[in-house]
């Protein structure tokens, strides 16, 4: 059923040696699996997230996954902060 099939991993490769990932590592083995890592970042620049807001015309921009979401009003005029973990409208 899984003949020469693969698995694409693509996070940091860091991540791949920690305990969370014990029970797929052994599941790959067990089922013959090569493991390809082909890693994609979502780290994007100040000036490729200026690019990227230029081009959808957001009505609002909400920063999330940031460790500096106060920066962005830098960037953009329509910046909304909420906190972690706080429910709000889209």
């Amino acid at each position: 059923m899984l003949n020469d099939a693969a698995y694409i991993y693509s996070q940091w490769e860091g991540y791949w040696e920690q305990d969370s990932n014990a029970y797929l590592r052994k599941w790959l083995v067990k089922h013959k699996m090569v493991k390809e890592s082909i890693h994609t970042s979502g780290h994007a620049s100040p000036s490729d997230l200026k690019r990227f807001a230029d081009a959808l015309a957001p009505s609002r921009i909400i920063p999330i996954h940031t460790f500096m979401p106060e920066k962005y009003s830098e960037l953009f005029n329509n910046v909304e902060l909420n906190a972690d973990g706080e429910y709000w409208e889209v």
